[in-house]
């Protein structure tokens, strides 16, 4: 597939799908969601695509493997942020808020793997928030 430019892929976008060639239209990824399974503990690891900034370089590669996919970004299906973060704490809150809810009604097993068999009494725990600080510390100071 040829290398298209920032503006080139802009004037194929359109809300949160995005046009193909054959006419098609097919939803674009806006986060990515990472599974950790280590003693019977799972651990999940969720990443929003806040603003366009870095969706150029998504579309510079197959995120996540998936081919043919293009990605967007909450600001690119029209979420407006203001400054002082509250739409983003909402948003993050709701998307919490919803995962764990969905992944507690079918089972963390199934959830993870529709294969595994779910005996009652799965489910998430705990929800712990980290941010960029409590990873890096003193580090961007």
């Amino acid at each position: 597939m040829p290398r298209r430019s920032r503006s080139e892929h802009k004037q194929e976008r359109e809300g949160d799908v995005e046009k193909k060639e054959n006419g098609l239209l097919l939803p674009r990824k806006v986060a990515a969601v990472g599974v950790h399974l280590r003693r019977n503990v799972s651990s999940y690891g969720i990443g929003l695509n806040v603003t366009e900034e870095p969706m150029w370089f998504f579309r510079q590669i197959a995120a996540c493997g998936l081919e043919g996919r293009g990605t967007t970004s909450l600001v690119g299906c029209g979420v407006n942020f203001d400054n002082d973060g509250d739409v983003m704490k909402q948003v993050a809150e709701r998307f919490i808020g919803a995962f764990v809810k969905r992944v507690n009604e079918v089972g963390t097993a199934k959830a993870v793997d529709c294969c595994c068999e779910t005996g009652g009494g799965v489910g998430i725990e705990e929800v712990y928030s980290i941010e960029e600080r409590d990873v890096l510390g003193d580090a961007r100071e």
